[in-house]
């Protein structure tokens, strides 16, 4: 081979291998680009789910607020419901004090005041 042939050859294996770290660092910095893009995705998603679980929680807590607050009003309405119930004892034992008192007052009553009167 003469000289000529011989540096032909070796500047064309020096542009090849131009070409090829050429393409190389191309791609690295395109796949750079695309890992930095799929990293704000996955960041942006993130932050979504964060918020989500915030709203998520927040909607948990007054959820548990509305049973707390029903079960304080469940509470008053069973003290209420017994506070009647006394008051419909206290007047049921007034009525039958006075049905008593009627009895024993009556001439035409039984004498068993335990009984109503019979009917005739």
């Amino acid at each position: 081979m003469d000289t000529s042939t011989v540096i032909w050859v070796v500047i064309g294996i020096a542009v090849v291998a131009i070409v090829i770290v050429a393409v190389a660092v191309m791609r690295r910095g395109r796949n750079k680009d695309a890992e930095r893009h799929r990293a704000a995705e996955i960041r942006d998603q993130a932050q979504a789910d964060q918020l989500a679980a915030r709203a998520r929680a927040a909607a948990g807590a007054s959820a548990e607020a509305a049973a707390m607050e029903a079960e304080v009003e469940a509470e008053r309405l069973r003290q209420e419901a017994a506070a009647h119930q006394r008051e419909a004892d206290d007047v049921r034992a007034r009525a039958d004090e006075q049905l008593r008192e009627a009895a024993k007052i009556d001439p035409d009553s039984p004498r068993d005041t335990r009984r109503p009167p019979r009917e005739s």
